[in-house]
């Protein structure tokens, strides 16, 4: 994996799994869609000390909306987001404990696990999203050491001077 540049994702990881993927990978590593348990008291969720680690490794921890993973204490299928005061403000407290852990913010992102698929590589971002009627994919030359797009073109999937619809 590691000559061929691929990138270690931890999601769904149990904690021995992710130790040992930790212990015996020294490629590149991130968490496309986990929270803090800290905050969301499940397994399923990174550590404060995994956090340390992967921020360490340069790793990005995307945030999940999904809301088991948002608050301690909700049961699939039988919470529901009014018993918690669920909003979306909630994302926001574990993108700080990141934050804070880490000094900075370089280490988070948004993760939803909607559908989306990101591959990054020493030149390219390519985005794929699949949707019921149709799938696409845009890809955006972008340089590895300047963070992806975030205008309203990237978002939209619209084509602009800085990416190409294919």
């Amino acid at each position: 994996m590691e000559r061929l540049g691929i990138i270690l994702d931890v999601t769904h990881l149990c904690d021995e799994s992710m130790r040992d993927a930790l212990d015996h990978f020294s490629g590149p590593v991130w968490a496309s869609h986990h929270n803090c348990r800290a905050l969301a008291n499940w397994n399923r969720q990174l550590t404060d000390e995994q956090i340390k680690e992967l921020v360490q490794r340069g790793a990005v921890i995307g945030m999940a909306f999904d809301a088991i993973m948002m608050v301690h204490g909700w049961h699939h299928k039988v919470s529901k987001p009014q018993d918690f005061g669920l909003r979306i403000e909630k994302i926001c407290e574990h993108i700080d404990h990141i934050c804070q852990l880490s000094g900075n913010a370089r280490h988070v992102g948004i993760g939803t696990e909607i559908s989306t698929v990101a591959t990054v590589s020493s030149r390219r971002l390519s985005i794929s999203t699949a949707s019921p009627t149709s799938q696409s994919s845009t890809t955006f030359s972008q340089n590895a050491a300047t963070p992806p797009p975030t205008s309203p073109e990237f978002s939209a999937g619209t084509s602009s001077a800085s990416c190409a619809k294919t």
